[in-house]
């Protein structure tokens, strides 16, 4: 599940194993930029409605996906607005996701031992992440900030929060990295 996803993506080889009628595509012509390092071109689009969860907790919901014709880890990608419009929310290191539905709610699970048989297959172009920078610009180190014995409380407080929930990970690196930034919530903590 990608959750940074602006289309919803379906792949033509689950389309045709899918055995959907193939008259409900609309013939489109422009390219999907931005998921290799090559321009895609998008074959057509069609509406689709999905069920999602089991048979006391589901939800149907409808979504257009862009077809594809590239080979792919996923079947289909959903997108940002797709997740939001219908409450879902996505746990990645459980494989799952949940989502509102009439009696409660709707749990999707993948399988974890055929994740890790994906994730295999993954193709490094796909997954590497590149950052563009203009070589005629050059990293400035921010001044390191000292922080008061109050707030440097705070701030091992937050971040031990943040590795025992399995978010952050210590690393260690030879130079500083960046200041930390404390910002009250609402609730003036």
């Amino acid at each position: 599940m990608d959750i940074d996803s602006y289309v919803n993506l379906l792949i033509l080889n689950v389309f045709n194993k899918l055995d959907l009628d193939k008259c409900s595509l609309i013939k489109v012509s422009y390219p999907l930029v931005g998921l290799r390092d090559k321009i895609i071109v998008v074959l057509c689009t069609i509406n689709l409605p999905l069920v999602l969860g089991d048979e006391k907790y589901k939800r149907k919901l409808y979504a257009e996906f862009i077809v594809v014709d590239i080979p792919f880890v996923y079947n289909l990608i959903l997108d940002r607005l797709v997740l939001n419009c219908y409450g879902i929310v996505i746990n990645m290191s459980a494989i799952c996701l949940k989502l509102p539905a009439l009696r409660g709610i709707a749990v999707v699970r993948g399988n974890p031992r055929l994740a890790k048989e994906d994730v295999t297959r993954v193709d490094p172009a796909l997954i590497t992440h590149k950052m563009f920078i203009d070589k005629a610009i050059y990293p400035v180190q921010q001044k390191k900030r000292r922080f008061a014995p109050e707030r440097q409380q705070v701030i091992k407080e937050e971040a031990n929060k943040l590795l025992n929930a399995g978010f952050i990970k210590e690393v260690q690196y030879p130079t500083w990295l960046a200041n930390v930034v404390l910002v009250k919530k609402a609730n003036r903590k």
